[in-house]
């Protein structure tokens, strides 16, 4: 028992130690659309899809007690970032230029990257964001190997993503993280290191560490909204269950999201280097179309332009090679998963 805690402390003081506390980056002034914040979304007792006999699910609700030794961040006012290194710096920008390769949705557009995803088809419709509550998984991945599930905003050369990664190349470890990427007509990086999200919770950092992860007996997953603040042109970041706001993007750092978006997409994403097997992407497991074995975004709901979450319609699967799968399960008309979308794959793929 006495080794048990030493080893947890041990784990929270690396954890404190990787983070400062630095001022807030300009968070007053946020608009709260009533709509918005009226409409919350219960997670109901588990329910039968397809003959899945689905385990229990956990939407999972941060608690600053598990992850600062203080029990609750940073000082009123300030909010943690992640400290960096000359060789912290050297993997940022390797990771970057992996990820940053990717222009158009629904493509094969970069050679190593592979996709599992569900997207929108209007290019006419404004979007005000999106939102997913997706299921939590610890893929195996080795070297620069990453692998994703996530939502994405996108309109001309800007595009967020935001959900969980495993990136040992931009993380330094093996863990699943939260993540953000963003990506401007004039940059691209993860998380705070260029012009993009500024952060406003003293207790979650933008990669904190997203634990328990879902098996074959447990799901876990985390709600990830991206919303489109249409009286000031900011994009707003919530996150669990109870869509706590972590962060947000000033309208000035885009030249086209910063009038909404056009194309919103849910899934999976992997990459590693096309002459070595590719890692695995959800679960690992091979399409079953059965939640207990399947990794899932359900609750899958764009934002209108009234600012309603609502079904998504006119939406298209699409996975680039063979050793993944998306599919769009539509409105399942369960109140667990409304419109569902499944993404994974074992990997394995060799080549570009």
């Amino acid at each position: 028992m006495a080794r048990t805690r030493s080893v947890v402390l041990l784990v929270l003081f690396t954890l404190f130690l990787s983070f400062s506390c630095n001022g807030v980056l300009g968070n007053r002034g946020l608009h709260n659309n009533n709509k918005l914040a009226k409409k919350t979304i219960q997670v109901f007792p588990p329910s039968q899809l397809k003959g899945s006999r689905d385990p229990q699910k956990s939407s999972s609700l941060f608690n600053p007690s598990n992850f600062w030794l203080n029990g609750k961040g940073c000082p009123d006012g300030l909010v943690p970032i992640r400290r960096t290194t000359k060789d912290d710096l050297k993997r940022i920008k390797l990771a970057t230029e992996i990820h940053a390769s990717k222009y158009n949705p629904l493509t094969t557009d970069k050679h190593g990257t592979h996709y599992a995803i569900v997207g929108t088809t209007d290019t006419n419709t404004k979007f005000h964001g999106g939102s997913a509550i997706i299921s939590v998984y610890h893929p195996s991945v080795v070297g620069t190997q990453y692998s994703s599930g996530r939502i994405k905003v996108q309109n001309g050369p800007d595009s967020i993503e935001v959900g969980w990664t495993v990136n040992p190349t931009l993380y330094k470890d093996n863990l699943t993280r939260l993540y953000t990427f963003t990506k401007t007509a004039n940059s691209a990086c993860f998380n705070t290191l260029c012009n993009s999200i500024k952060p406003v919770r003293s207790d979650m950092p933008l990669d904190m560490v997203l634990e328990p992860v879902s098996t074959i007996n447990h799901k876990y997953d985390w709600k990830f909204m991206l919303f489109w603040d249409a009286p000031n042109g900011n994009w707003r970041l919530k996150v669990s269950k109870d869509e706590t706001e972590i962060g947000f993007w000033p309208k000035n750092i885009f030249t086209s999201l910063g009038d909404g978006a056009n194309y919103v997409e849910w899934g999976g994403e992997v990459y590693g280097p096309p002459d070595l097997p590719s890692p695995p992407m959800g679960s690992g497991s091979s399409m079953l179309e059965m939640t207990r074995y399947d990794a899932y975004c359900r609750l899958v709901k764009i934002i209108n332009e009234t600012d309603f979450e609502v079904n998504p319609v006119g939406t298209k699967a699409f996975s680039d090679v063979n050793q993944y799968q998306a599919k769009d399960e539509g409105d399942t008309h369960e109140a667990d998963f409304q419109h569902l979308v499944l993404f994974g794959g074992p990997g394995g793929y060799t080549g570009p």
